[in-house]
């Protein structure tokens, strides 16, 4: 299962990972939801931060 994620860079595949997992089921469900998509990765990238820190 290869879950995509952009950064500042470009874009990176990532292969079986439980952070990346859980951000990319909270950004299906954010986008299924129908919220703009800007503000859906605002809140991925803030959902990101507090599980790294």
């Amino acid at each position: 299962m290869n879950h995509r994620v952009f950064n500042a860079i470009g874009l990176v595949k990532h292969t079986i990972n439980p952070i990346v997992i859980s951000l990319c089921v909270f950004l299906d469900a954010e986008k299924l939801a129908g919220k703009p998509i800007k503000l859906v990765r605002m809140r991925v990238a803030v959902k990101a931060v507090k599980i790294l820190e």
